[in-house]
């Protein structure tokens, strides 16, 4: 069975918050601890915390390796100008040049089906909360352990919203409990919430390029996203609405040197 952490950075009240759910929902320490913060664990998974804001994380292998990790989910805040109570989940990665956090062209190690099952049932939230993907954005990129986002939004107020913390603990267990197995795909194209993707309910996106990073994009970047799915793509999608021929072209040729389909 799979050992999963969970992780949030002490300088984020949301991430804060998930994991003092956790405690109330049974986790416990007992397992040490990691760079002087103690580890929880409640069976199979593990929860800690670092001091660093999470985007410039630096020992996540160094936490894996210790705690014999598979994947890990970063607890996090979300911010946005519209300020809009919203749930995300995301991957990590730069198609253009770092600018929070990580190396600039590179995507992070990720996983398709335990980031979807999480989106689910974050789906099923009766709080006044919006719930969406988002396309992968920021830090970090430079660990092998695979990793993704589940953050709370969009102001402080959410961000210190007890309810919600208690609501996003339960679906990140709920959803890493579930045994679906669902259809694997990168995407191409679309908003940064990624409203095509997001209603896209039965298939499981790792990575997404929104439209306003296809410029930076290239072959080695689609590459990266195939490849840097550690449970594997099965194929791509396209929202082509407002994508430029070139960019429609680009990574269709790049999809059929790597032999996905779309």
């Amino acid at each position: 069975m799979a050992v999963i952490g969970i992780v949030a950075s002490e300088q984020d009240p949301a991430g804060m918050g998930i994991i003092s759910a956790l405690e109330g929902m049974g986790f416990a320490s007992g397992l040490g601890s990691f760079r002087g913060r103690p580890v929880l664990s409640m069976g199979h998974y593990r929860a800690t915390t670092i001091s660093e804001d999470i985007i410039y994380a630096e020992h996540i292998d160094e936490l894996a390796s210790q705690l014999g990790l598979d994947f890990i989910v970063l607890a996090s805040r979300h911010s946005s100008k519209s300020g809009k109570p919203t749930l995300t989940v995301h991957s990590t990665g730069n198609f253009g040049k770092a600018e929070y956090g990580g190396e600039g062209h590179t995507l992070q190690n990720t996983l398709a089906n335990a980031k979807h099952s999480i989106y689910r049932e974050l789906l099923g939230c009766a709080l006044d909360y919006d719930v969406c993907l988002e396309a992968t954005h920021h830090g970090p990129t430079k660990f092998k352990t695979p990793l993704f986002f589940v953050e709370i939004g969009s102001t402080e107020r959410q961000w210190k919203d007890r309810e919600a913390a208690e609501f996003v603990a339960e679906a990140i267990i709920r959803g890493l409990e579930s045994k679906k197995k669902w259809e694997h795909a990168i995407g191409f194209g679309g908003g940064h919430y990624a409203p095509k993707f997001s209603k896209m309910e039965e298939v499981a996106f790792s990575h997404i390029c929104a439209k306003y990073a296809l410029d930076s994009l290239d072959k080695g970047l689609v590459a990266q996203m195939a490849e840097k799915t550690a449970d594997g793509v099965g194929f791509a999608v396209l929202d082509e609405k407002g994508m430029k021929g070139r960019h429609r072209a680009m990574v269709k040729s790049a999809l059929d040197a790597l032999g996905i389909g779309y």
